[in-house]
C-alpha cells in the first residue's frame, strides 16, 4: 500500500468517525436511564478503586439491587469506576464514553475488514454501516448497554492479534506476543459480559473465514484451543463467585425454545429493516401455533440461505456464521425470564459479521456491475446513509430520559407489560396514585401473573394508606415469586407502616435467606431491633449493612442516634463523620456530629459543628433552638440566649425557643425579659391542642413572676 493509499483512507475512515461523532453530538445530554440508576449511579461497588476487590469475588457488586445477582462483569465495573473518578456522578461523562468505546469498535471493523476482503471500499462500508447503524443507537445512548459494545470492542481486539500472530510465519517471539495480546483481549471480553464465552468460536469462525482456503480444520482448531482453555478456566472461576447465590430459577420448554427462535429472527430482522425499534417490542408471554409454525420456518429459511451463502462464498458465509454464534448467548434468557428477552444492544456483535458480509457482496456486485449501474448504485448508500443518520437522532432523542423513553414504547406497542409496568413506577413516585394504580392493573389484564405488578399495585395501596389491600397484593406476588428479595422487602416495609412487627422481622430474615447480605433488609431488622429495645442487635446489623455498602449515609445516621442513645459518643461521632465524608453538606448529621462532640466534652468543636449546622439551614428554627439547648444543660446562659434568639429571628412564633429564651433570662436575673418570652408563648400556642404543655407552663410562670412582682 503506498502512502497515498494510506492517506486517503485514513481521510475517509476518519470522516466516518466525524461524521458519527456529529451524529450522536446530544448523547452527552441523556441522563441515566432504566438499568443505568441502579449498575451505575446508585451502585456502591463503582465509587471507588478501593472496591476493585469486590468486582472479581462478589456475586453482588454489578447491581445496587441485590436482586441482580448472577452478573459477573468486572472489567465492565472497572470501566464504570473509571468514569466515576473522572466526572462523578455527571451522566455526560458516561455518554460520551460510550460514544468513544462505539468509535473505536468503529476503527476495529474497518481494519478486520480489510484484511478480511483485501478491498477498502468493503472496509469502508462496514464500518459506516457499524457506525451509523440505527440498531446500534441503544449500545451509545443506554450507558449500561456499553457491557455490548465494550465486549464487543475486547473480542476484536482479540481477533486482530490472533490475525497478525497467524499472519506471522516466521513464528518466534513477535507471534508469542501477539498471541499473548490476543489472549489477554479475551480475558477483557469475558470480563466484561457473558457474550465473551463466544471467544474461542469466534476465533475459529474468523479462522475459516480468512485462512480457511489455504488451511485444514485441523490447524484451525488446534489454533484455538488456547482460546478455549482460557475460556474454560474463566468460566470455573466464574462459578466458584456465583456458587455463593442460589441461582435464578430456569423454565426450560417448549415455549422457551420458540422464545429463543424468536430471539434470533428479531435480531436479523431488525438489523436489515430497522423500523419500530423500541427498548421493548411488546411480545405476548405465549407464542401460539401459528406464530410457532411461522418461526419454525423463518428459522430453517435463515438457516438455508447461510448454508447458501457457505457454499456460495467461503468468506461471506463465515461471516454470517459469525452472526449466529454472537446470537448464541441470547438463547438461554427465555428459560429465565421473558421480560426484554430482544433488545437493540444484543444485537450489537452479531451485527459486525452483517456489516461485514455486507460490505464483502457490496464490492463484489460493484465489480461485476456495468459502469452505468455503478452510478446508478452510487446514490443508494448516499439515501441510506442519510436515513440511519436521522434515524440515529430520533433514537437518541428518546433516550433523554425515562419518560420520554416509555411513551416511545407505548407508542409503538400499547400492549408492552414492561412499559406500562414502567410509566406506572414513574407515575408512583411522582404520587400520581391513580395513573400508576391504572398502569399496574393494565399490566395485570395482560399478564394476570405478573408478581412485578402485583408487587407494584401492592406499593400503590401502600402509599394510599390501604394496608390490607397492600399486604394483599404484596403475598399475591410473593406467592407468584416465593424467592424475590424485593417482593419480601417490600412487605416487610408494609407490616412496619401497620407496626406488624414480629410479621416484619419474619419477611425480613426470609428475605437474607433467598439473598444474604439484603442491605434493605439487614437495615429493617435493625429497625424491628430498636423498636424492641435490643440495641446491640440493631447496632449489629446496621453494621452489617454498612458493610456490604459503606456509602450509605441513611444506615450511618440511624447507627449514629442508636449510639447517641447508648451515649457511646466516640463510636457516634465515628458515624456522623462518616456520614459527613459522603454528605459534606448535611446538616443534620453535622448536627449530630455536635451531639457526641459535646457528649464527649469538646464543646468548642460542638459549638462550631452546632453553628455549621445552623448555617446550613437559614431557616430552621429548630436547629438554633437545639443549640441553645446544649448550651443551657451546661448552665452557659448567656450563649443559650443568644441561640434562642437565633432561632426567634427564622421563626418568630417558634413557642419552644421563647418558653426557652424566659428561662434563661430568669437564670440571668432579667425577669421583665423573661415575663415578656412567656407571654409570646400564650399567644402562639392554642389551648387544648398539640403545644398546649407549652403553653401551661408558659402560663405557670408568669402567675409565678407577677406574685413575685407584687411582692
Amino acid at each position: 500500500m503506498t502512502p497515498t493509499d494510506r492517506v486517503w483512507q485514513s481521510l475517509a475512515l476518519g470522516l466516518i468517525l466525524g461524521v458519527t461523532a456529529l451524529t450522536y453530538r446530544g448523547v452527552t445530554q441523556n441522563g441515566f436511564v432504566l438499568d443505568d440508576a441502579h449498575a451505575v449511579a446508585s451502585n456502591p461497588s463503582i465509587a471507588s478503586f478501593a472496591s476493585a476487590t469486590q468486582w472479581f469475588t462478589s456475586p453482588y457488586a454489578a447491581s445496587a439491587l441485590r436482586e441482580h445477582y448472577g452478573w459477573y462483569r468486572p472489567i465492565l465495573l472497572a470501566s464504570y469506576a473509571l468514569d466515576r473518578a473522572l466526572w462523578g456522578n455527571t451522566p455526560s461523562g458516561y455518554h460520551g464514553m460510550n460514544l468513544m468505546i462505539h468509535m473505536a469498535v468503529v476503527v476495529a471493523v474497518f481494519f478486520l475488514a480489510r484484511r478480511l476482503w483485501t478491498m477498502v471500499l468493503a472496509a469502508l462500508t462496514a464500518a459506516t454501516l457499524v457506525a451509523l447503524h440505527p440498531i446500534n443507537a441503544e449500545a451509545v445512548n443506554y450507558v449500561a448497554a456499553r457491557s455490548s459494545s465494550l465486549t464487543t470492542l475486547f473480542l476484536l481486539a482479540a481477533v486482530w492479534a490472533y490475525d497478525a500472530a497467524v499472519c506471522n510465519r516466521v513464528g518466534g517471539r513477535t507471534a508469542t506476543t501477539r498471541m499473548g495480546t490476543a489472549l489477554c483481549a479475551g480475558l477483557l471480553a469475558l470480563g466484561t459480559k457473558e457474550t465473551g464465552m463466544v471467544l474461542p468460536l469466534l476465533i475459529l469462525v474468523w479462522d475459516r473465514a480468512r485462512f480457511g482456503g489455504e488451511t485444514p480444520w485441523r490447524t484451525s482448531v488446534m489454533r484455538s484451543l488456547p482460546f478455549w482453555a482460557l475460556t474454560a478456566v474463566f468460566w470455573i472461576g466464574r462459578s466458584l463467585v456465583l456458587s455463593q447465590v442460589t441461582p435464578h430459577p430456569s423454565d426450560v420448554s417448549v415455549q422457551s425454545g420458540l422464545f429463543a427462535i424468536k430471539i434470533v429472527l428479531s435480531s436479523f430482522g431488525h438489523w436489515f429493516f430497522p423500523v419500530g425499534l423500541a427498548v421493548d417490542h411488546g411480545w405476548q408471554w405465549t407464542i401460539g401455533t401459528t406464530e410457532a409454525v411461522s418461526l419454525i420456518a423463518g428459522l430453517l429459511g435463515v438457516a438455508g440461505a447461510t448454508v447458501v451463502a457457505l457454499r456460495t462464498h467461503r468468506r461471506l458465509g463465515w461471516c454470517l456464521i459469525w452472526s449466529w454464534v454472537a446470537l448464541l448467548p441470547l438463547m438461554p434468557l427465555p428459560t429465565v425470564s421473558r421480560v426484554t428477552l430482544y433488545q437493540d444492544h444484543r444485537v450489537y456483535l452479531a451485527g459486525v459479521g452483517l456489516a461485514w458480509a455486507l460490505g464483502g457482496l457490496t464490492t463484489k456486485f460493484l465489480a461485476r456491475s456495468i459502469p452505468a449501474t455503478r452510478v446508478a448504485a452510487a446514490a443508494i448508500p448516499t439515501v441510506l446513509i442519510v436515513a440511519m443518520i436521522r434515524a440515529d437522532a430520533a433514537r437518541s432523542a428518546v433516550w433523554v430520559d425515562e419518560s420520554r423513553l416509555w411513551e416511545d414504547v407505548l407508542a409503538k406497542y400499547p400492549d408492552s407489560v414492561v412499559a406500562l409496568n414502567a410509566r406506572g413506577l414513574q407515575a408512583l413516585n411522582a404520587g400520581r396514585l391513580d395513573d400508576a394504580e391504572r398502569d399496574f392493573e393494565a399490566t395485570l389484564r395482560l399478564v394476570p401473573n405478573s408478581s412485578e405488578a402485583h408487587k407494584n399495585l401492592g406499593l400503590v395501596y401502600a402509599e394510599a394508606g390501604d394496608a390490607d389491600r397492600a399486604l394483599r397484593e404484596l403475598q399475591t406476588a410473593l406467592a407468584l415469586s416465593p424467592r424475590s428479595p424485593g417482593i419480601l422487602v417490600e412487605l416487610g416495609f408494609v407490616y412496619e407502616r401497620t407496626e406488624q412487627w414480629d410479621a416484619a422481622r419474619r419477611v425480613y430474615e426470609d428475605t437474607l435467606e433467598v439473598s444474604p447480605g439484603e442491605v434493605l433488609a439487614l437495615k429493617g431488622l435493625a429497625r424491628a431491633a430498636e423498636r424492641e429495645q435490643r440495641y446491640d442487635d440493631a447496632i449489629r446489623r446496621y453494621r452489617e449493612a454498612l458493610a456490604i455498602d459503606p456509602g450509605d449515609g441513611d444506615a450511618w445516621m440511624l447507627l449514629g442516634a442508636v449510639l447517641v442513645r447508648l451515649e457511646r459518643w466516640v463510636e457516634a461521632r465515628q458515624a456522623y463523620e462518616s456520614v459527613l465524608s459522603h454528605r459534606p453538606g448535611d446538616a443534620q448529621a453535622r448536627f449530630n456530629l455536635g451531639v457526641a462532640l459535646d457528649g464527649l466534652g469538646d464543646a468548642a468543636a460542638a459549638t462550631q459543628a452546632y453553628a455549621q449546622a445552623a448555617a446550613s439551614l437559614p431557616r430552621d428554627a429548630d436547629l438554633a433552638f437545639r443549640i441553645g439547648m446544649m448550651h443551657a444543660r451546661h448552665g452557659r446562659w448567656t450563649d443559650a440566649a443568644v441561640a434562642y434568639e437565633q432561632a426567634l429571628l427564622r421563626d418568630p412564633r417558634h413557642a419552644p425557643s421563647h418558653l426557652s429564651l424566659a428561662r434563661a433570662a430568669e437564670q440571668l436575673g432579667d425577669q421583665q425579659r423573661a415575663l415578656t418570652h412567656y407571654r409570646a408563648v400564650v399567644a402562639n400556642t392554642q389551648p387544648n391542642v398539640a403545644g398546649s404543655p407549652v403553653r401551661e407552663q408558659a402560663s405557670a410562670a408568669i402567675k409565678r413572676l407577677e406574685s413575685e412582682k407584687r411582692r
